[in-house]
């Protein structure tokens, strides 16, 4: 149980941290809060069975149930405050197997604020590449939409431009933004 507990917090630290973007070991490991809750409580329960006084026992089966709670507290509040946000809008890429994300998301509250990506698709193997940051507290700055001008240039609308994203077509990976960029 010991093996499994330190296999979950290594699963959900990986899928946290996730290195390489790969959007299924975001979408089945990043649940670092998740995972905790489940780890303390295996971890509780295996070291519990390895004492035969009952007061140990209990003790330890006590604090790892509180480690559990004040941890799932934890991840709540953090993924109300912070969560990924909602899919405001989304564009295929012609001929391309890849995506324009847009999350909407409040972390900078009371402003929203969108996350400008772009997905690989088909795949298990499938990446995501974050573009930007757009900060909504200048209502200049309001995203209004996202189309593709062909496979290699994606155009984000704000209130009061466009900027163009030039994207390497074989990957789908963003090259450097020029012109005016947003930020968060």
């Amino acid at each position: 149980m010991l093996a499994m507990a330190l296999g979950l917090v290594a699963l959900g630290s990986w899928g946290y941290l996730n290195p390489q973007n790969f959007i299924l070991a975001h979408r089945f490991f990043d649940h670092v809060y998740i995972f905790g809750v489940v780890a303390a409580l295996l971890a509780g329960v295996a070291l519990a069975s390895l004492t035969r006084r009952r007061w140990a026992q209990v003790s330890l089966v006590v604090a790892a149930l509180l480690v559990a709670c004040l941890w799932a507290l934890f991840g709540f509040i953090v993924a109300l405050l912070f969560g990924e946000g909602d899919v405001e809008a989304t564009a295929a890429a012609p001929s391309s197997p890849y995506k324009a994300v847009v999350r909407l998301s409040y972390a900078n509250a009371p402003d929203p604020s969108w996350i400008v990506s772009i997905q690989q698709t088909g795949s298990l193997t499938a990446r995501e590449f974050e573009v930007g940051c757009i900060n909504g507290d200048d209502p200049q700055y309001g995203f209004r939409r996202i189309r593709w001008a062909d496979s290699e240039h994606l155009m984000v609308y704000v209130a009061s431009h466009a900027t163009t994203v030039r994207v390497d077509p074989t990957s789908g990976k963003p090259l450097p933004v020029s012109g005016e960029v947003w930020n968060c």
